[in-house]
């Protein structure tokens, strides 16, 4: 058996080791990942990376939430420059509607920002 030493390089260091998780990875987007897709703002980011992050099949929009806290509409996520960010996660409607409770059944989009004082761990 042959071992490896060394630091490991991890380019979403920035977030919450359980959320690095390879199963995550298709319901988390990081600061890198939003600042390379070459958008503005976080919205026009999630339509260029995770288009389904906006999309339901209820009737209902995802409910925002911003290290934690409810934020309005997603269309506030336009006033969101992507620097500011850590790292954007999709809950789908059963998971926001165990964390959060009812109301939830277009899901829920949790932004995390860099200099936010919200919860180190995971959201999901």
């Amino acid at each position: 058996m042959i071992a490896a030493c060394g630091p490991s390089v991890d380019s979403r260091a920035d977030v919450p080791a359980p959320c690095r998780s390879p199963s995550l990875a298709a319901d988390a987007v990081v600061r890198d990942e939003l600042v390379g897709s070459g958008a503005s703002s976080v919205l026009e980011a999630l339509q260029r990376t995770r288009p389904r992050f906006l999309r339901t099949r209820s009737p209902r929009a995802p409910v925002l939430y911003i290290d934690g806290m409810p934020a309005g509409p997603i269309a506030s996520l336009d006033a969101i420059p992507v620097n500011s960010v850590r790292y954007v996660v999709h809950l789908s409607a059963p998971e926001a509607t165990i964390r959060y409770g009812t109301g939830h059944s277009g899901g829920a989009i949790l932004v995390m920002m860099r200099d936010g004082t919200g919860s180190a761990s995971c959201p999901i």
